[in-house]
């Protein structure tokens, strides 16, 4: 194998000189243009990452005041349900001490009442009775009687000494002592027109 020299130098000097051709007029464009290129995905890829990091402070931020949000509207829910409760069992305790009350006045009313009539029932029996009692003994007797009782019946009493009144006292009492003897009470209603 024969080497020819100067094809060999004329072929190292071509890619010689192609090679700085290319890394004068091209390879300089193109690296420049790689590196430019690069450096738009570096800025991007920067850019991107600034954004993720803004991003997940923001979710991070989202998540603090959602749970913050939670936790107020947790706590104001339970104040409000506490305040509800307390309110409830205020009105309640109020509406059951008017209920009381009214069932109270009711009551007393009611025994008032009761009262009221049994005593209207027992004068207007004693009229009645007495009335009734009357007009039987004027029926059967031509002068007033009833005049003629008491009057015997105060002069009775008038003369008994004070031992025998405390005693009689004290039987009309149904056997109560007590320190002084009992009046005796003279009730004379008008005469009625009958």
């Amino acid at each position: 194998m024969h080497i020819d020299w100067f094809v060999l130098f004329c072929q190292i000097f071509n890619f010689l000189l192609l090679m700085y051709l290319l890394k004068r007029f091209l390879y300089g464009r193109i690296i420049k243009a790689m590196d430019d290129r690069e450096a738009k995905i570096a800025a991007r890829f920067a850019e991107a990452e600034e954004l993720k990091v803004k991003a997940n402070e923001a979710a991070e931020l989202y998540e603090k005041r959602n749970q913050m949000l939670s936790e107020t509207k947790d706590k104001m829910l339970n104040e409000a349900t506490m305040a509800a409760d307390a309110k409830r069992k205020e009105l309640m305790e109020k509406v059951r001490v008017e209920v009381d009350a009214v069932k109270t006045r009711w009551q007393d009313m009611l025994v008032r009442e009761k009262d009221a009539f049994f005593y209207d029932l027992r004068q207007r029996a004693a009229q009645q009775l007495y009335a009734t009692a009357r007009k039987a003994l004027r029926d059967l007797a031509d002068a007033d009687l009833e005049e003629r009782i008491v009057d015997e019946f105060l002069r009775r009493v008038q003369a008994l000494d004070e031992e025998k009144a405390f005693k009689c006292a004290k039987r009309s009492a149904g056997g109560q002592s007590g320190d002084h003897p009992e009046r005796f009470r003279y009730f004379r209603p008008e005469a009625d027109a009958d």
